[in-house]
């Protein structure tokens, strides 16, 4: 929104389409095409980023509650273990996705999209300890392997981690 708002408010301020693309480094043809769609708006300063929005996108006003958004929603539920693994190929799920939803998000969308679902997930409980007073342990990522020198055989190998957790000090 920043940019079309400084676009529109150059223009607004008798700025020609050259100047206006050399000071915000938007090409002439994106210049011309928000002038051309959007420079009938009053006062560019007096509007909210809602109401640019709503001006620029009125299609996707309200998105977030589009049939487009909940089916990407739901997608996420199905396909969330494919995409927390640390080998799941994000393209390919996205490649599946835009075959069942021909007019569904872009890649860059879906990406910031799954960022911001997985953040949404991210549930913790804080938890206080002295210091020394509990380790937590877990066998971590998948497994390393050495040759046996011996018999040439490549031996896995678990890694298992130990460490304490942080302790807050109360002066």
């Amino acid at each position: 929104m920043s940019r079309i708002r400084q676009v529109l408010g150059l223009y607004q301020n008798n700025r020609t389409i050259r100047e206006i693309a050399r000071i915000t480094g938007i090409s002439r043809n994106s210049v011309r095409k928000y002038i051309r769609e959007y420079g009938e708006c009053e006062d560019i300063t007096a509007i909210d980023d809602t109401a640019l929005g709503s001006i620029v996108h009125p299609a996707e006003a309200g998105s977030f509650n589009s049939e487009r958004h909940v089916a990407l929603v739901e997608h996420f539920g199905k396909e969330k273990s494919h995409l927390v693994k640390r080998r799941g190929n994000k393209q390919v799920i996205w490649e599946e996705y835009r075959l069942a939803h021909p007019d569904g998000y872009s890649y860059s969308q879906y990406c910031l999209l799954w960022r911001q679902y997985l953040k949404g997930m991210e549930i913790s409980l804080p938890q206080h300890y002295g210091p020394g007073e509990v380790a937590e342990i877990d066998f971590a990522g998948s497994k390393l392997g050495y040759v046996d020198t011996e018999t040439g055989e490549v031996v896995d190998c678990d890694i298992f981690l130990g460490v304490y957790p942080p302790y807050e000090l109360h002066v």
